[in-house]
């Protein structure tokens, strides 16, 4: 395992650079969940227009405790 790549240093905390999420009419599936994961950071923003609207590769997992994923 490397622990050490030159110029290069471990996040300990949330990350503060700020990331640029562009979307289009192409974005869909699990590309958008990726987008989605990001709204509501304070460092991050979608540039684009709206997706494509399709979650084709996500589907409900229940988990032996009765909950959802």
């Amino acid at each position: 395992m490397i622990n050490r790549v030159e110029g290069w240093s471990r996040v300990t905390g949330p990350s503060t650079a700020p990331i640029a999420v562009l979307i289009d009419g192409a974005t869909g599936s699990s590309v958008e969940g990726a987008a989605l994961s990001l709204i509501g950071r304070a460092t991050a923003r979608t540039f684009g227009s709206r997706t494509y609207g399709v979650a084709s590769a996500n589907e409900r997992v229940e988990l032996s405790d009765g909950m959802v994923m």
